[in-house]
């Protein structure tokens, strides 16, 4: 507003035409003014509207003062402006008073409320301009972070590409291990096949002793038909009987024999097939070990040559940029040093037309200065009164101008070769202060990108480092994920064993135990029927030749289990570390012991042949 306004408050200035109206209050504190274009716009309309009014006002007391201008009413508390000294004041009416001040009243309403929206408006823009700062600052944020993600979905990729690859083999391990399942299952079917034909082997070597005993018990018929002696009958009832009671505890010797053989013969499958199974469990997991360690080792070497590979290019770069230092110091200083000889060159050049110029004015001063004395000598013989002063004085005069000519030529040649020299020399000083800004520029230049690639590479070693340290967890990530995934399938591949193991045990068992007492059930049978027949001597020999088989058969088992374990020396167990390497040491702890038991039932059936044929030597003789 201007001071001729009005104030927010309502009252009037000092020097406004109002002051003649109302009565001035107290003043207010002016509020602070807010440099809006609009308010200032405002400030000049309500200047010219408060400059329309005064006009007004002025014409309307000039009208109603014209015919009281006769008496003057002079006033004492108030004066107008100085733009109406000249008419006399008089109070307006009542009506103009209140329509003024309501007009006054409304244009601060209104200047208060558009105060009010400039402020509002201000902050709307304050907050708008806060609003756009930190939407910048996310898309910029979001910016740095989709740039982060790009330079690290080229590693995410490769890293995945690894992933599929281990996910692979471990598939591939998955197929050979369900291959592994197979061969098992055929080899336990095929072991199967083997006992049942076995068993089939066992009934018909019996229906063919039933046979043979039906065939001596014609034979007996035969014999009781012909009625023997008495003294005969009980001999040989006698002999029957005690023959019987023999043959009863050798068949059940037999029994017994056939019950461990056949029992040791499961043993050792049951061996064989938890020393088939360690073996591949135990390649498997080295095969996997290997892999993980030979993967890990190809990662760490590939990290190592980058590591290597960024160093040694840095250590080039920073090489070059010495080598191109030097150089470019080089160049420079064979320019200034060019720059300096040609300045010399320059220099001793026009020293040398100086100096030739300088010789050339000298000898012309020479040969004028001889004509002249030459030409005053001839004068002097010549002349003769008047006409030789005259001469003569004409001779000096020209003498003297040749004199001025000569210096005054000495000097501008002096002044051009001064001129020319200063020229030279300026032009050699900004030669070489441009060579020598410009080799400062470009040492310069060179330091910045030197220094720059070295920040650069710096970035990249760092930055390939997080990426090296992220890849060896995922690779470690991956094996101890892939070692899981084996011991887990390991494990489950030993209780798959050990179920197999549980069930030949438990089909081995009933078969065994329906074998013997099938066995027994048949030998009380042959035992009630032909009891006579179980004395013969071709009883006796069947049954030491089939003691004498097995026994061959149990050291023919006990040789080879005796030379596996001779060729599996206790230093190569001990190295096998990790559960692998328990159970391989406990299986041949186990097979060791089995060996000692083998030997033992060898033993015990060795000497249960030598009783037999220590007990029947009386009865049967050399037969036995």
């Amino acid at each position: 507003m201007t001071p001729d306004s009005p104030s927010r408050g309502g009252a009037p200035k000092k020097d406004s035409i109002f002051a003649s109206i109302l009565p001035a209050p107290a003043p207010a504190p002016a509020p602070a003014p807010v440099p809006v274009p609009e308010i200032t716009a405002l400030k000049q309309k309500i200047d010219a509207l408060e400059g329309n009014i005064l006009a007004q006002l002025e014409k309307k007391l000039g009208a109603q003062l014209k015919p009281a201008a006769a008496q003057p009413a002079p006033l004492a508390a108030h004066s107008l402006p100085s733009a109406t000294q000249s008419l006399p004041a008089a109070a307006p009416g009542p009506a103009n008073s209140d329509a003024l001040c309501r007009k006054i009243e409304d244009l601060e309403r209104r200047l208060a409320d558009f105060g009010l929206a400039a402020s509002l408006s201000a902050s709307q823009l304050k907050n708008i301009e806060e609003s756009k700062i930190s939407a910048r600052r996310e898309i910029e944020d979001l910016l740095k972070a989709v740039r982060e993600q790009q330079k690290y979905s080229e590693m995410d990729r490769q890293m995945h590409d690894q992933l599929e690859k281990s996910w692979a083999r471990a598939a591939e391990l998955e197929k050979k291990l369900m291959e592994f399942y197979s061969s098992v299952l055929a080899m336990e079917a095929k072991r199967r096949d083997e006992s049942s034909a076995r068993s089939e082997k066992s009934a018909a070597a019996i229906e063919d002793l039933a046979e043979r005993l039906g065939g001596l018990e014609d034979k007996l018929s035969a014999l009781a038909a012909r009625q023997p002696d008495a003294g005969d009958v009980k001999r040989a009832r006698e002999e029957f009987l005690a023959r019987a009671a023999a043959d009863g505890r050798a068949a059940a010797a037999a029994q017994e024999a056939a019950a461990s053989g056949f029992l040791a013969s499961l043993k050792q499958n049951e061996q064989a097939f938890k020393e088939v199974f360690g073996d591949c469990v135990r390649e498997q997991m080295e095969l996997l070990h290997g892999r993980v360690a030979a993967e890990s080792e190809a990662v760490r070497r590939e990290m190592t040559a980058a590591l290597e590979e960024t160093s040694r290019l840095m250590s080039g770069q920073a090489a070059l940029a010495a080598q191109k230092a030097e150089e470019f110091e080089k160049l420079a200083q064979a320019g200034l040093l060019r720059a300096q000889a040609a300045g010399a060159a320059l220099e001793a050049d026009a020293r040398l037309r100086a100096q030739e110029l300088e010789t050339a004015a000298r000898l012309r001063e020479r040969e004028l200065e001889a004509s002249a004395r030459a030409l005053e000598a001839g004068l002097k013989d010549k002349s003769a009164g008047d006409a030789a002063a005259a001469q003569e004085i004409s001779s000096r005069e020209f003498l003297a101008a040749m004199r001025e000519q000569a210096e005054s030529f000495k000097e501008f040649f002096g002044g051009c070769v001064r001129g020319e020299l200063e020229l030279l020399r300026g032009k050699v000083s900004a030669e070489t202060e441009a060579l020598r800004r410009e080799a400062a520029a470009a040492a310069e230049e060179t330091r910045k990108a030197m220094l720059a690639q070295a920040e650069l590479a710096a970035q990249k070693a760092e930055e390939f480092e997080k990426l090296a340290q992220a890849g060896l967890l995922k690779a470690q990530a991956a094996g101890a994920a892939l070692e899981a995934d084996a011991r887990r399938r390991a494990q489950e591949l030993e209780q798959t064993a050990l179920a197999l193991e549980n069930g030949l045990k438990a089909g081995s068992g009933e078969l065994f135990a329906a074998a013997k007492k099938d066995s027994e059930e048949r030998f009380d049978r042959f035992g009630a029927k032909y009891a006579d027949a179980l004395l013969s001597a071709g009883v006796m020999d069947g049954f030491r030749s089939d003691l004498d088989s097995v026994l061959e058969r149990l050291a023919f088992t006990e040789a080879q289990m005796s030379g596996l374990l001779k060729d599996v020396q206790p230093e190569k167990l001990d190295r096998l570390i990790g559960v692998s390497g328990m159970l391989v040491r406990k299986k041949f702890e186990a097979l060791a012991a089995a060996l000692e038991t083998l030997k033992a039932e060898s033993k015990r059936l060795g000497e249960l042949k030598r009783g037999v044929e220590e007990r029947f030597k009386d009865i049967f003789g050399n037969r036995v």
